[in-house]
C-alpha cells in the first residue's frame, strides 16, 4: 500500500497594492517569519496578487506586518 503525504503548509493569497519596485522592501518585511517556504508576487494582477506558502496559517499576521507598514493587504478566501 502506498501511503500519500497529506500537504502540510498552508498557502495564503492576498490582495495589495504591492508595485514592483516595493517587492525588496517586502520580502525584507516578512523574512522576520521563520514558516514561510516560498513567496510569490503577481504584478500584472490587477489585485497585485501577494501569495505565501508557509508551514502553519500566519496570513493575519502578514495582513499586520504589511499594513503597519502602509502597504494595503487583505486575505482573498
Amino acid at each position: 500500500m502506498v501511503e500519500i503525504n497529506p500537504r502540510t503548509s498552508t498557502i495564503s493569497i492576498f490582495k495589495t497594492d504591492i508595485e514592483s519596485f516595493q517587492k525588496p522592501e517586502v520580502l525584507s518585511l516578512l523574512d522576520s517569519f521563520d514558516n514561510i517556504v516560498q513567496i510569490d508576487f503577481d504584478f500584472e494582477d490587477r489585485d497585485h496578487i501577494l501569495r505565501v506558502d508557509s508551514k502553519s496559517n500566519i496570513a493575519q499576521d502578514i495582513e499586520s506586518v504589511l499594513i503597519s507598514n502602509s502597504i494595503y493587504c487583505v486575505e482573498l478566501h
